[in-house]
């Protein structure tokens, strides 16, 4: 059935101009575009919308998701959904879920899934298509994925630390093309997290070099964002060095305050970087970030099926290890602990009688309430989880995001999880770019904002025919009031959608909130 939109403003990426037309959508093309003082035959369509005084865009794609099974849902909408996203980018810092065995699905997805959620989802898949066209059937909006490296690595070899031989990076290369010919938009890394962080520098250079052949992108989660961010880059560049593929920073940031004057510096590397290689990043538009509770761990735990871990915890002779490790630093290793503090760190998404109704209170807090010191409510908040918790660290500044948001060569993505007390991104990330940096900050204009969600990323990942309002492209379309819509996703109250979005057509449907 035919849709027209009447009275439509546009953004024109082009001329970096709105401008006014009337869209008319078939199935889930968009069939025309026509100048707003154009003829129409009303009686042609089933369906209009009158545009007047909205702003009607591209969906906007989420750079950088973790929705791989939070979007297989059709009973619940998805709060990516109602932020107006209708791709998502999933499979990002290393952690997807294809492909897997059959033997190995269930030990894999028991290990993140506070990130993933959605924990009753059964795993029928095994590799990247069969993935796709699962969640392709059942999500709201469009999923495209990268393969996580943590994910390869352990399809191959579990949990183990050991380097690899020639014979494993054999196979590592045959498991990667595969991968990428099923559907996959590129690979992804995330030093910080098991088995990714096991990996060896000769590892990394071969995904670069395949990624080349291919001419997909090499997506990164740092080994470090905080005291040895400036380090953390030129190492991620120079798995790059031979192959000069396409690399992406994922969550760009400087955290700690110790560390928020290197903002500055981090992008003039980045520019620099620029005249030899091809380099973007993302960033979310908030001051807080969010990641597993066993990131506070060391390396040398994380080696452990999670049942041994958990075991481990209650040790005393563990406590003082994970006290003295932090104190003191281990080479290669994110200290989030040392670097952020216990008292900017609030476990998030737990489940357990004993702690649920502490939620949002910092690890320092926790000590005090409970006269214990920080490691050891840490590692009673993992044993009584599970290790399924997640936490949000209060770890950067605002000046410093802007910065991050107005450089040319970035993207947005809202790096959403799904615990059952998420960060605010997971539901009000899109909104808020236009809401905070647009209209209170004046620090972004609407079309520029607008293209860092849309085309960039369509542009940067190669996905094809979405992201900009063209003829014979996907009508992937949001419509919006822009002086109301805004974010209402608090760090306290953070299951809330945004206001101000009023329609959202995809694949030939129109939804109306």
């Amino acid at each position: 059935m035919k849709i027209l939109l009447k009275n439509c403003i546009i953004p024109n990426f082009d001329t970096k101009k709105f401008m006014k037309v009337n869209i008319i959508i078939d199935n889930d093309k968009i069939e025309e575009i026509l100048n707003s003082g154009a003829e129409i035959e009303l009686s042609n369509f089933k369906n209009i919308v009158d545009c007047e005084n909205f702003i009607v865009a591209p969906g906007f794609i989420d750079a950088h998701s973790h929705s791989e099974l939070a979007a297989i849902n059709k009973h619940t909408i998805n709060p990516k959904f109602r932020q107006g996203i209708t791709t998502e980018i999933v499979g990002n810092c290393g952690l997807s879920v294809a492909p897997v065995t059959t033997a190995n699905r269930t030990d894999w997805s028991r290990l993140y899934q506070s990130i993933w959620g959605n924990e009753n989802v059964e795993w029928t898949w095994t590799d990247v298509n069969s993935y796709l066209q699962k969640i392709n059937e059942f999500s709201w909006n469009k999923i495209e994925t990268l393969i996580g490296y943590s994910t390869l690595r352990f399809y191959l070899t579990g949990l183990t630390a050991s380097a690899y031989d020639n014979e494993l990076l054999k196979k590592m290369e045959a498991l990667i093309e595969q991968e990428l010919d099923g559907g996959a938009i590129g690979v992804s890394i995330g030093i910080g997290y098991p088995p990714n962080l096991f990996a060896q520098k000769k590892e990394y250079e071969l995904i670069a070099r395949i990624l080349k052949k291919k001419d997909k992108i090499f997506v990164a989660h740092l080994r470090d964002e905080g005291n040895f961010v400036l380090e953390a880059i030129d190492e991620f560049v120079g798995f790059a060095e031979k192959s000069k593929c396409k690399l992406h920073i994922s969550h760009l940031k400087a955290y700690g305050k110790n560390n928020w004057n290197k903002t500055e510096t981090i992008l003039k590397k980045i520019d620099n970087y620029n005249k030899y290689f091809d380099i973007t990043f993302d960033s979310y538009p908030y001051t807080a970030g969010s990641t597993t509770l066993t990131s506070l761990l060391p390396p040398e735990l994380l080696k452990q099926p999670k049942h041994e871990l958990i075991s481990s915890l209650k040790s005393a002779d563990t406590r003082n290890y994970i006290k003295n490790a932090i104190e003191n630093g281990l080479d290669n290793w994110e200290n989030y602990a040392k670097t952020v503090e216990f008292e900017n760190i609030a476990p998030t998404g737990l489940q357990s009688p004993e702690y649920m109704l502490y939620e949002g209170k910092t690890l320092k807090q926790l000590s005090k309430h409970f006269n214990k010191h920080p490691v050891d409510i840490l590692c009673d908040i993992l044993i009584a989880e599970k290790c399924n918790a997640s936490m949000i660290m209060y770890s950067m500044n605002e000046d410093n995001v802007i910065s991050i948001f107005k450089h040319p060569k970035h993207l947005v993505g809202s790096d959403g999880l799904f615990s059952s007390k998420p960060h605010p991104r997971t539901f009000g990330a899109f909104p808020r770019v236009i809401n905070r940096l647009c209209k209170e900050l004046k620090i972004m204009d609407l079309i520029t904002a607008l293209y860092q969600m849309t085309k960039f990323p369509a542009d940067r990942f190669n996905l094809k025919n979405i992201g900009d309002i063209k003829k014979n492209y996907y009508a992937d379309i949001i419509i919006f009031d822009y002086e109301k819509i805004k974010d209402t996703a608090t760090y306290k109250n953070p299951m809330t959608y945004p206001e101000g979005i009023y329609y959202i057509i995809l694949n030939g449907k129109i939804h109306k909130f």
